[in-house]
């Protein structure tokens, strides 16, 4: 399964990790807070981390941020073709989006 794309939601130490991971393997990724500023923090803590968590600093480009309430909806839409809620079967496991939840139910990773 080819992965093309990622997004993270909270920006705090663990996401930005996985963000941070994701853009050394050329994954883009958005990176959701609560706030975008929140997440612009992030992307520049990890940009200037020490150790450096990118391998390439150019990488960083990879990453985009946005905040959860402006941005899910139109991520849902681009990824999934759906818009607050729907079932769909994503080929790994089944995801359920309700108007303010996200579920995955995987079968096998």
């Amino acid at each position: 399964m080819e992965i093309k794309k990622v997004v993270v939601i909270g920006s705090g130490t663990m996401g930005s990790g996985i963000a941070a991971h994701l853009c050394n393997a050329n994954i883009p990724v958005t990176l959701l807070d609560l706030k975008t500023e929140i997440s612009e923090q992030a992307r520049s803590k990890i940009h200037k981390s020490r150790p450096p968590l990118l391998l390439d600093k150019s990488k960083i480009n990879n990453i985009k941020v946005g905040n959860i309430l402006d941005n899910f909806d139109g991520l849902l839409l681009d990824a999934f073709g759906v818009l607050n809620s729907g079932s769909i079967n994503s080929g790994f496991g089944d995801i359920h989006i309700g108007a303010s939840t996200l579920t995955l139910s995987l079968i096998h990773i």
